[in-house]
């Protein structure tokens, strides 16, 4: 049996469809899960979780939606179905529908900024010194709020910031890369004795 902490599954939805497993073993990798309750960070060498450098904040989705249903008014946080409504225009860029009234949201785009820009701080605070991550790999459902950040200010100094394609359901698919790729490992190390 093996156990796998979530971002890892990330990096093997990463490496495994494109055949760079192998050559990212010898890499130092950095996955930013941008969950709904938390942004986690996983450092790994490979696929190996280099444990002093992950960790997490809860400055993710939810710090975001909820401060801009604050921003509007203090009691929309009550409302499981507006505070959708303020993900989907987050991430959509739809108009926001408020007790029947369109509300701009246009100038809260600092709001979300700053809450980005806290937890990427806090990030690099945690994992110190970045110059022997080779790959940036940024997946979960907060994608859409953290990857420009991300590629603005980490890209001043790395070139390989990855963002997943459909990041929401990455870290499923890459626990079922992980489990294909370890069975079948396994099965040849038990076919070889």
């Amino acid at each position: 049996m093996k156990v796998f902490p979530q971002p890892s599954d990330a990096f093997y939805n990463y490496a495994v469809p494109r055949k760079l497993l192998e050559s990212m073993q010898y890499q130092t990798n950095l996955v930013i899960d941008t969950g709904y309750g938390t942004l986690d960070w996983f450092v790994t060498e490979g696929a190996r979780p280099l444990t002093g450098r992950c960790s997490a904040t809860p400055k993710s989705v939810w710090a975001v939606i909820s401060a801009v249903a604050e921003h509007i008014a203090p009691d929309l946080t009550l409302n499981p179905r507006t505070m959708q409504r303020i993900d989907n225009a987050l991430r959509v860029k739809t108009p926001l529908n408020i007790n029947g009234r369109q509300v701009d949201i246009t100038p809260m785009r600092l709001i979300v900024t700053q809450i980005v820009e806290d937890a990427i701080n806090e990030m690099l605070l945690s994992i110190g010194n970045i110059s022997d991550i080779d790959n940036i790999l940024i997946t979960g459902g907060g994608t859409h709020l953290f990857a420009d950040y991300v590629k603005k200010e980490l890209g001043k100094s790395h070139s390989q910031i990855h963002t997943d394609v459909d990041p929401v359901y990455s870290n499923v698919r890459g626990f079922q890369y992980a489990g294909e790729f370890w069975a079948t490992r396994d099965a040849s190390t038990r076919a070889a004795a």
